[in-house]
């Protein structure tokens, strides 16, 4: 039988095919034959395949788009609003970061 790939701390320093570091995203997981990804909340068995299974998780669509919306830069903010019969509500208004305010 082959003998199981463990858990390397070097590992973190690699770049996945994402361009992110894997530090940005990975912890050692629930033994040493797992890795657990922050964004994802996922355990990630890496006996058989090691850093490619890593690799390969970080090129899965749920994983892009975890990663996507925890570091989202735009915010909701509720917002009040006026009618015009005088009426007053709030709505959501989504802006980024970047975008310049006029209150």
């Amino acid at each position: 039988m082959p003998r199981q790939t463990k858990y390397q701390e070097d590992w973190l320093s690699l770049t996945d095919p994402t361009g992110n570091e894997v530090s940005f995203w990975c912890d050692k997981g629930k033994d040493d034959f797992h890795c657990f990804c922050r964004f994802c909340k996922k355990d990630i068995a890496i006996c058989n395949s090691g850093k490619l299974q890593l690799f390969q998780h970080a090129k899965s669509a749920k994983h892009k788009k975890s990663v996507k919306d925890a570091t989202d830069l735009s915010q909701s903010k509720l917002k009040m609003i006026s009618t015009a019969n005088g009426d007053r509500g709030l709505c959501l208004d989504k802006t980024t970061a970047s975008s310049s305010s006029t209150t």
